[in-house]
């Protein structure tokens, strides 16, 4: 959201950052903040039209494509009973995409982790890393790439 408030000088507390410095400060913005995050885990949180505005309106101009990691499984891989696809080669696919888009590309560590979140994956003796009950669709077949329209 973008803030668009301006305060005048003589609206404004110069001293308000050392203030904000102080032990007993952090302590109370800290409690703030802790209980701010337990009503938003209770209560969710709506959007309101301004806030989707706000957002449409930097996603605009932003004019990016977003890479969106369940979407990319989607279109690389799909069910297959007995079958298992290298974790290696799933990220060198990854790789090669977000190198093209000039997206910053995860570590294979975090790349796994995700991995991990939406699929089986199992040490094999000696292939290594695969994601089990899953096989690469053909060519011709990956459409989108993992990748997700931001509008």
């Amino acid at each position: 959201m973008p803030f668009e408030r301006h305060f005048k000088p003589w609206e404004q507390d110069k001293g308000l950052k050392k203030f904000f410095c102080k032990s007993k400060s952090k302590s109370g913005i800290l409690n703030w903040l802790l209980q701010g995050y337990q009503l938003l885990q209770a209560e969710g949180l709506e959007s309101s039209p301004r806030m989707a505005a706000a957002l449409a309106a930097y996603r605009k101009k932003a004019g990016k494509i977003a890479f969106d990691f369940g979407s990319f499984l989607d279109d690389v891989i799909i069910p297959a009973e007995r079958k298992r696809v290298k974790t290696s080669v799933l990220y060198d696919l990854y790789h090669a995409l977000a190198m093209e888009h000039g997206w910053r590309v995860m570590s294979t560590q975090a790349f796994f982790a995700e991995l991990e979140k939406r699929v089986t994956v199992k040490r094999h003796s000696t292939l290594g890393h695969t994601v089990v009950g899953h096989t690469l669709k053909p060519n011709g077949q990956n459409c989108g790439d993992g990748l997700k329209e931001v509008s």
